[in-house]
């Protein structure tokens, strides 16, 4: 439980396909924690081996819009994303995969791009 005055930090993490960590981030605000972590990797010149995005907060359309500017094809948070954000995925051929917790996946497109075992 957060105590008064205390801060809530989102995060994100940028890693290759085979998921080695690459650039991570957090911040108060969503999208900061988003941009700093495909920034750093951008001037690192390190973008181009990205594949995986993994959020802490939800996924917008906004987030998606700035993921595919970075052509990110994958996207895994641990909430839902919008319906818009869901639609603009499947317009744009990403994977938006939800994971509540630690026993469940939900994907909501791309699913060509998950591997279940």
């Amino acid at each position: 439980m957060r105590t008064p005055g205390e801060e809530i930090y989102h995060a994100a993490v940028l890693s290759n396909s085979r998921f080695d960590i690459l650039s991570f981030s957090e911040d108060v605000g969503r999208h900061n924690a988003m941009d700093k972590t495909i920034g750093k990797l951008l001037l690192d010149g390190g973008l181009r081996d990205a594949a995986v995005l993994t959020l802490t907060s939800r996924m917008s359309y906004e987030m998606l819009q700035k993921a595919a500017r970075a052509h990110l094809p994958i996207i895994i948070s641990k909430s839902r994303p919008t319906a818009l954000a869901a639609e603009m995925g499947r317009t744009l051929n990403m994977t938006l995969v939800c994971a509540p917790n630690a026993f469940e996946l939900i994907i909501y497109c791309g699913e060509k791009r998950v591997i279940r075992k």
